[in-house]
């Protein structure tokens, strides 16, 4: 009787969505319709191995993560980073029993450019791609006499082989905060429609303003996904800051502002 109603257990959890306990087969299934057999899976939380083991991808490299205070951890990390350019980043369960401050996830926001996010039941996915695109363009915009944007970098048009824009930001902290503002860039075409978008708190939630200390630089490093049905033509970056909670703008102060969000140039898609 047991081994029947074990069975009948796990075909309701595969297969009949009524009794699902997570969104994990959503999850794999935007993995396998965005991915590239090259990508790599990083797996963090132990208890996922039997749902990997079902719904995950095999002709993809997949990585189970160990506690970052792991000796094998650094180790690890490199090869990764030496033999993959893209990483898909899955955080299963509650990450308090296994990463309670997001040291994998904000190392890989200091590395790599985040090109996408997805909240699932039970889990969260991120994709991060690597690319040699540093803040080296000298800026100086002033966001509500909060934020200073003293420098950036932009890639060009497949640099990393992808099909992203890379976007490097250098903030500048100019005192203390007490809320944590929503970091917005967006792609836009001469009419203003937006293509694309990345909206995020600095370093994918990771280093929220708030734990900002006054002076400090912070780099924030994203990747606006190119989808494949953006028109040839010139488009627009345009990034800013607002408060999620009334989607209220800072107002931006300085070259090429506008308002409340600055231009930081002319993308030309072929």
């Amino acid at each position: 009787m047991f081994v029947v109603a074990n069975v009948m257990s796990l075909n309701n959890f595969y297969f009949n969505r009524q009794y699902a306990k997570g969104g994990y087969g959503d999850l794999m299934t935007y993995i396998k319709n965005h991915s590239t057999a090259a990508d790599a899976i990083l797996l963090q939380n132990g208890s996922q191995a039997p749902l990997y083991a079902y719904y995950g991808i095999p002709e993809m490299k997949s990585y189970n993560m160990p506690p970052w205070n792991d000796p094998e951890m650094q180790p690890l990390l490199k090869q990764i980073s030496d033999d993959h350019q893209r990483i898909w980043l899955v955080m299963y369960g509650d990450t308090a029993g296994y990463d309670p401050d997001y040291m994998l996830e904000g190392w890989l926001h200091q590395t790599a450019f985040r090109s996408y996010h997805g909240d699932y039941i039970d889990g969260s996915l991120d994709l991060f791609v690597q690319g040699e695109v540093s803040a080296q363009k000298v800026m100086d915009v002033k966001f509500g006499d909060l934020i200073l944007l003293n420098r950036f970098g932009l890639g060009e048009i497949g640099q990393d082989g992808t099909d992203t824009l890379s976007v490097s930001l250098a903030w500048q902290s100019l005192k203390n905060m007490d809320r944590d503002y929503t970091l917005f860039v967006h792609l836009v075409d001469n009419k203003g429609q937006l293509w694309s978008q990345i909206d995020s708190q600095p370093l994918g939630g990771t280093y929220p303003t708030s734990k900002w200390i006054d002076g400090e630089t912070v780099i924030d490093k994203v990747a606006l996904p190119l989808g494949r049905d953006l028109p040839s033509g010139n488009y627009y970056i345009e990034v800013g800051w607002y408060q999620l909670d009334s989607m209220e703008r800072l107002t931006a102060a300085g070259a090429q502002s506008m308002y409340d969000k600055v231009e930081l140039g002319i993308v030309e898609i072929p």
